[in-house]
């Protein structure tokens, strides 16, 4: 009876086959994690990006918050999205959708800055790089220096009349002080 069981346990192990080592295989260093596609919607192009993390970052993002937003801009560089946007043909100002057809997050695609984020300064919560800045264009600039060149010369025209004015008075009336003086001593020498 015990010689039947080893040998039944013999042919279990015989027929088992070994287990297979798992192999872990490191990704290599240009593989994307993510497609970029060109889609038009409306005649205008729509660039849909897919893969699962930038779908995983936009699911986890405030977008209430300018420093979520921010923060998430940073990461979607670093992963090489703009480069890639870029590469393809992206101009900013063109829609960028994030996911899949309903559930993807679409947003004009302003391209941003390549590194030193961190070091903006601004209150918690927010991005500096959201502040509206509005900077004159050159024509309102060269507008503004003509209208101080106007203001300028007419300050000075006034000047110069005020005080050719001032002058000339001072001499008119010098000349009048002066002839009321030889009156009141033709006077004085006449009494």
């Amino acid at each position: 009876a015990m010689a039947g069981l080893v040998e039944e346990s013999r042919e279990q192990r015989e027929t088992a086959k070994a287990p297979v080592p798992v192999t872990v295989r490191p990704r290599a260093v240009n593989e994307k994690q993510f497609t970029v596609t060109r889609e038009e919607k409306g005649g205008e192009p729509l660039w849909r990006v897919r893969g699962t993390k930038p779908e995983r970052w936009i699911q986890q993002t405030d977008f209430s918050n300018e420093e979520a937003v921010g923060y998430l801009a940073d990461r979607l560089l670093a992963i090489g999205i703009e480069a890639e946007l870029f590469s393809q043909g992206a101009t900013p100002g063109d829609g960028v959708v994030i996911g899949s057809g309903d559930d993807g997050v679409v947003f004009d695609w302003e391209p941003t800055m390549a590194g030193g984020a961190e070091h903006l300064g601004g209150p918690r919560g927010t991005d500096i790089r959201f502040a509206e800045h509005s900077r004159p264009t050159r024509a309102e600039k060269r507008q503004d220096q003509l209208e101080r060149r106007a203001a300028k010369a007419a300050t000075r025209a006034e000047m110069e009349a005020g005080y050719a004015y001032d002058d000339e008075s001072a001499r008119s009336a010098g000349s009048a002080d002066d002839a009321g003086e030889a009156d009141s001593g033709s006077e004085a020498g006449r009494s």
